[in-house]
């Protein structure tokens, strides 16, 4: 049996450490290279809309600054619940400002009130949001249409 050394320097041996380190924490911590979902500019917002099948306008008809509760209420508990169930959460940005961009939808089936389509944008990156309809007694639901179907409230 033969045994094998390795002389690394130190220098060497803390860079190939660090390296590890990262791997392992990207590999390993939660949220750690999740992938981002973009949504820097109207162009990218409208291409993750898209991806749902919604059509919209060329540009946010509302845009607004929104402040995230640091402590969640009955109200944004269930509210997180939709975010969750469409693999978003925004208790890591509980107590932040975000930016909520509103999209018309053009082209939601059966339905002939406005339609719009809210983005949660904090830092360049969509972190959430609905589509809802504005009439009274309306609804809300998550981003795909499969969820309009088992979601009115």
């Amino acid at each position: 049996m033969k045994v094998f050394r390795i002389k690394i320097r130190r220098g060497w041996a803390c860079l190939l450490c660090g390296a590890a380190a990262c791997i392992l924490a990207a590999v390993f911590l939660p949220g750690a290279g999740k992938e981002q979902t973009l949504g820097r500019n109207a162009a990218e917002q409208i291409a993750f809309l898209e991806q749902f099948g919604w059509k919209t306008g060329a540009a946010p008809v509302e845009t607004a600054s929104v402040q995230i509760p640091q402590v969640f209420d009955e109200v944004y508990l269930r509210y997180n619940q939709l975010q969750l169930d469409q693999g978003f959460d925004l208790r890591p940005y509980a107590g932040k400002k975000v930016e909520r961009y509103q999209y018309e939808i053009t082209n939601y089936p059966n339905f002939t009130d406005e339609i719009r389509a809210n983005l949660l944008v904090f830092e360049g990156e969509i972190i959430g949001g609905d589509v809802c309809s504005l009439a009274l007694g309306g609804f809300m639901h998550g981003f795909s249409k499969e969820s309009g179907e088992k979601t009115s409230s």
